[in-house]
């Protein structure tokens, strides 16, 4: 451990303590400030879940590729009982299937507190590159006749 390091940081972690001596040119590196950023951000996004069978028609939208009729469709399905579950929500909303309940749920959106727990949103792959066809060798050269004059 460096000696005049001031930081908890510095102290647990003394590969991060400050190069110089003198504990007033202490910086914490830049790096550990993305992370605790980071961290915030994602404490925040799961902290603001929102729950499909309390949300208004705003906070729906709000969530990314449900717009006003789906918001809609949802909040008319609710009103017959609430969504047991996931399955329940995508077996009774038309439009939402198991691409658009696993979209939903990783922008935030909950059944029950539960996020969806089926398929995720599969990426479309990538075309298979053909490999070159191989040319046929070319032919042999020609042997020229000899002009006889």
């Amino acid at each position: 451990m460096r000696v005049g390091a001031t930081s908890a940081l510095a102290f647990w972690l003394p590969a991060l303590a400050p190069k110089c001596r003198r504990p007033d040119h202490y910086k914490e590196p830049r790096h550990v400030q993305e992370i605790l950023v980071a961290l915030a951000a994602f404490f925040a996004f799961s902290a603001f879940a929102i729950d499909a069978n309390t949300a208004s028609q705003a906070e729906l939208e709000s969530i990314k590729g449900i717009g006003p009729a789906i918001s809609q469709k949802i909040i008319d399905e609710r009103g017959k009982g609430k969504f047991k579950d996931w399955n329940d929500m995508v077996d009774r909303v038309k439009g939402v299937g198991d691409k658009n309940a696993a979209t939903f749920s990783q922008s935030g959106l909950t059944v029950n507190g539960s996020a969806f727990a089926g398929a995720p949103a599969k990426a479309t792959p990538a075309k298979a590159r053909k490999t070159p066809r191989r040319r046929p060798p070319p032919p042999p050269p020609r042997r020229r006749r000899s002009r006889r004059r």
